[in-house]
């Protein structure tokens, strides 16, 4: 069975902070991203600056999205409850979390 691991990632630059969610594993399929940045885009009521929050395959080979400031300041909790909502209706739940990754079981 494959593994699928939910990365969040903060990095603080000299005058800003920078955020990113990342999907690593083999179960990271094109067609779960699909569904994953559809129900994003249907279902967050973006605010302000906040730019679209979209999950590509850049070249070092898993899903990655990062966060502008708004959109991680105002629709951060909201995006992750509707990724893990996605990955429920998949049969993907959550199984554990450390401090920096989150490990989802799918059943």
């Amino acid at each position: 069975m494959p593994h699928l691991l939910l990365k969040r990632t903060f990095k603080q630059k000299d005058r800003s902070n920078e955020k990113s969610l990342s999907f690593h594993g083999a179960a990271a399929t094109p067609a779960l991203m699909t569904l994953v940045n559809e129900a994003v885009a249907m279902n967050v009521k973006y605010a302000g600056h906040s730019k679209l929050l979209t999950f590509a395959m850049p070249r070092e080979g898993h899903y990655y999205a990062s966060m502008n400031h708004d959109f991680a300041k105002k629709h951060e909790e909201d995006a992750i409850c509707i990724l893990l909502d996605v990955l429920e209706e998949n049969g993907w739940y959550l199984n554990s979390q450390y401090d920096y990754v989150t490990t989802i079981r799918y059943e």
